[in-house]
């Protein structure tokens, strides 16, 4: 059955179910996207969907800015990455303190930890905000 909706359950302490709440559940609990959902990224503490418009949303533990909502706060229910609007997103993925998405014409977004170097820029500094690497 391929109906664009999504469900979480499990642990839930920093919101990453996406219910508007941090209990953990037994049992599948419909995420609300007003969108069809045609992939997911989760990672323990936070998760990423994406729509078949392209759309990019984000939940959970806010932390060094792996949400991509331009701030480090959590995050319950999902909200989407408006800095990727103005791109046709096609993939995602979730890491453990960073996110990333690739477009349709290839271009690679990255956001999150960079303490490590992990973004792959100068620095060890976080994103709050999306960068586009070409």
């Amino acid at each position: 059955c391929n109906t664009g909706e999504l469900f979480g359950w499990g642990e839930n302490r920093d919101g990453q179910i996406g219910v508007g709440n941090d209990d953990y559940c037994d049992f599948p609990i419909r995420v609300d996207i007003k969108e069809s959902v045609v992939s997911v990224a989760a990672e323990e503490y936070h998760s990423l969907a994406l729509t078949a418009g392209g759309n990019v949303y984000a939940w959970g533990n806010g932390e060094q800015g792996r949400l991509g909502l331009g701030h480090d706060r959590d995050q319950a229910t999902p909200a989407m990455v408006k800095d990727l609007q103005s791109v046709m997103i096609r993939k995602i993925a979730a890491g453990k303190f960073n996110s990333g998405a690739i477009d349709t014409k290839g271009g690679l977004y990255l956001w999150g930890a960079g303490n490590s170097k992990q973004l792959g820029f100068k620095g060890k500094s976080e994103r709050f905000l999306d960068t586009h690497m070409n």
